[in-house]
C-alpha cells in the first residue's frame, strides 16, 4: 500500500511537469524597472541635444512607425525644437511599470518627463514595452506645451 501511494504522487508530479506548468511573477512600480526604461529615454534625449536623428529611430519599436512613419517623428522633433526650443535639462515627474518574469516575459514602461527647452517648458510622455527579443522600445511619444498654443 504504501509504495502505491508513493507511485500514485510520483505519477501526479510527473503529469504536472509533463502539462506544461508556466510559472510566471508579476512585479508593479520597481525602481529597477523604471530604471531600465530611462536607459532608453535618456538615449532619446541624449540624441535629441546632438539633432542624431538617425540615434533616435531605433530607440522606438516597429509598432510605433506602423501607425506613425519617420517622416512623422522628424515633423514632431523639429517642430518642438523650432518651437520649443532646444532641449537644457530633463527630469521623470511620473512613472509607472509592470513587469511580468518566467515562463512569459513582458514589461510595460510608462515615463513622464518635465522638460526645460530654451523657449517653453515641455511634458513628454513615453511609453515603452519590452519586445520579444528582451529590448525595451518606444512605443508611444507625446510632447505637450504653453509654447504649441
Amino acid at each position: 500500500m504504501y509504495n502505491l501511494k508513493n507511485l500514485l504522487v510520483a505519477g501526479v508530479i510527473v503529469l504536472g511537469l509533463l502539462t506544461g506548468c508556466e510559472y510566471t511573477t508579476s512585479y508593479s512600480n520597481r525602481e529597477s524597472d523604471k530604471n531600465d526604461a530611462k536607459k532608453i529615454c535618456d538615449q532619446f534625449f541624449d540624441a535629441l541635444k546632438k539633432n542624431d536623428y538617425k540615434a533616435i529611430y531605433p530607440l522606438f519599436s516597429d509598432r510605433f512607425f506602423s501607425v506613425s512613419p519617420k517622416d512623422s517623428l522628424n515633423y514632431i522633433l523639429n517642430i518642438s525644437k523650432t518651437t520649443l526650443g532646444n532641449v537644457i535639462t530633463t527630469g521623470v515627474t511620473d512613472w509607472k511599470t509592470k513587469v511580468t518574469r518566467g515562463t512569459t516575459m513582458a514589461g510595460d514602461y510608462s515615463l513622464v518627463y518635465s522638460v526645460h527647452r530654451e523657449k517653453y517648458d515641455s511634458k513628454e510622455q513615453f511609453r515603452l514595452e519590452q519586445e520579444i527579443d528582451g529590448g525595451i522600445r518606444i512605443v508611444y511619444y507625446h510632447v505637450s506645451s504653453e509654447g504649441f498654443k
